[in-house]
C-alpha cells in the first residue's frame, strides 16, 4: 500500500526490523515512535464509504462516557457490531488523538470489512477505580442495544475488543456478571489484545490487595466458556502480556480441553498489531478479527 503521498509502498520486513528495534519497554517515547511508523500508511478523514458520527454520549460522565459511531456510507442491515477499547495503563488514552489516524483506523478497517465500529472512551484512574470500567463498558453495551436496529446493527453480534487496559477491561466487563446489563453480558465474542486479567496497577484496582483475588478477571473468564474468546500478544510484548495469556489459556484448557482462539502477532511490539490495522500487507491483527468475527 502506498503512503498518503503515493509512494512508499508499505514493505512488512523493512516495519517488523525497525519495530523490533524500538524493543519492548512500554513508555510514552516507544509507543509515539511506533505510531510515528504507520501514520503515512492510513486514510485521512473524510474516509471513503465510511460515515461517522463522533462523541455520542453514552453514559453519566460528560466528558469519558463518550464513543465515535462508524457506518457504512451506504447503509446497511444486521451488521455486526465491533467495539474498541483504547489503552492507556488505565490512567490515560483516548478513542482518538488529534493529528493522528488512531484509533479511527480500526474502525474504518471494520466498516470496509462488513461491520459497525464503535470506538468507546472510558472513565480513568485515580479519579475513577475498579469497576468504573465495568460499569462504563455496561453502559456503552445498553446503548448499542438500544440503538442497533436504527443504526442497520444487529444488536447479537456485539464483539468486544480492546487492547493492553482496554482488553483489560473487556475481559473485567465478561467476567464480572454483577455489572452485566439485565439479560447478559449481550457480547458475542471477546477479543483480547496485550491484556492483563489479575490486578496489577494500584491507581485503578486500589491499594488493598487483599481484595485483588475478588477482582480477578480469571475465574469469570473461565466460567464464561463456551463465549468465545481472541486472545493475542505480541512477540516483543513485555513478558508479564505473555504470562498472563498463558495463565487464562491454561485454565481454558483445563476446563474444556480446547485452546481457544490465540496468536503471537510476529514482528509487533506491544502495540503495533493495532496500528497495523488496516494497512496491507501483513495485517494479522486484522486477518484474525475478520476470521473471528465471521465464523462467530
Amino acid at each position: 500500500m502506498p503512503d498518503a503521498a503515493g509512494n512508499n509502498p508499505f514493505d512488512v520486513a523493512e516495519m517488523r526490523r525497525k519495530i523490533r528495534a524500538i524493543g519492548v519497554e512500554i513508555t510514552p517515547a516507544t509507543l509515539g515512535a511506533a505510531m510515528e511508523l504507520y501514520k503515512p500508511y492510513h486514510d485521512a478523514e473524510p474516509y471513503s464509504g465510511v460515515t461517522v458520527e463522533r462523541d455520542i454520549r453514552y453514559g453519566p460522565d460528560d466528558e469519558r462516557n463518550r464513543l465515535d459511531l462508524f457506518l457504512p456510507a451506504r447503509g446497511g442491515t444486521a451488521l455486526p457490531v465491533l467495539v474498541y477499547l483504547h489503552g492507556g495503563g488505565f490512567v490515560a488514552g483516548n478513542r482518538k488523538s488529534p493529528g493522528l489516524p488512531y484509533y479511527d483506523n480500526v474502525m474504518v478497517w471494520a466498516v470496509r470489512h462488513g461491520m459497525a465500529g464503535v470506538n468507546m472512551t472510558y472513565r480513568l484512574a485515580p479519579r475513577h477505580k475498579w469497576p468504573s470500567g465495568n460499569e462504563d463498558v455496561a453502559n456503552a453495551i445498553r446503548w448499542i442495544q438500544k440503538n442497533a436496529a436504527a443504526h442497520g446493527m444487529d444488536a447479537s453480534r456485539i464483539f468486544l475488543m480492546g487492547q493492553s487496559a482496554g482488553a483489560s477491561h473487556v475481559a473485567q466487563y465478561i467476567a464480572h456478571r454483577q455489572f452485566h446489563p439485565e439479560g447478559g453480558h449481550g457480547v458475542a465474542g471477546g477479543l483480547i489484545i496485550s491484556g492483563i486479567f489479575e490486578p496489577n496497577r494500584k491507581e485503578y484496582f486500589g491499594a488493598d490487595t487483599a481484595k485483588y483475588p475478588s477482582m480477578s478477571a480469571l475465574p469469570g473468564l473461565v466460567a464464561s466458556a463456551p463465549l468465545p474468546l481472541l486472545v493475542t500478544v505480541a512477540e516483543n510484548d513485555p513478558p508479564m502480556f505473555e504470562e498472563q495469556a498463558m495463565k487464562l489459556v491454561n485454565a481454558l484448557y483445563q476446563r474444556d480441553k480446547r485452546i481457544p482462539w490465540f496468536q503471537r502477532l510476529w514482528g509487533h511490539n506491544h502495540i503495533s498489531a493495532m496500528l497495523h490495522v488496516g494497512v496491507e500487507p501483513g495485517d494479522q491483527l486484522g486477518a484474525l478479527i475478520r476470521d473471528f468475527v465471521a465464523t462467530h
